[in-house]
């Protein structure tokens, strides 16, 4: 968990190259489309929380390449 923590969209190139991480959770943080983009690339994960984040419609193509995401968390976000 990263939730509240103070990461940016760089934190998107690490994460995807953790092979074996299932859950992410990016609430409350500066995370925007740009480092959703960098996740596409975590091939395991399954649970994503990006609750009270800037990311928006423009994202949501990033997630559609998330083969194995089972879960995945949006409130107050800008996706419609």
């Amino acid at each position: 968990s990263l939730a509240r923590t103070k990461v940016t969209d760089a934190i998107g190139e690490l994460v995807a190259r953790m092979p074996r991480l299932q859950r992410l959770d990016l609430r409350a943080t500066a995370v925007t489309d740009a480092g959703l983009a960098a996740l596409a690339d975590a091939a395991e994960l399954r649970e994503l929380v990006l609750a009270q984040t800037a990311v928006s419609d423009a994202g949501v193509e990033a997630l559609t390449k998330l083969a194995k995401l089972e879960r995945l968390v949006l409130w107050s976000t800008r996706i419609s």
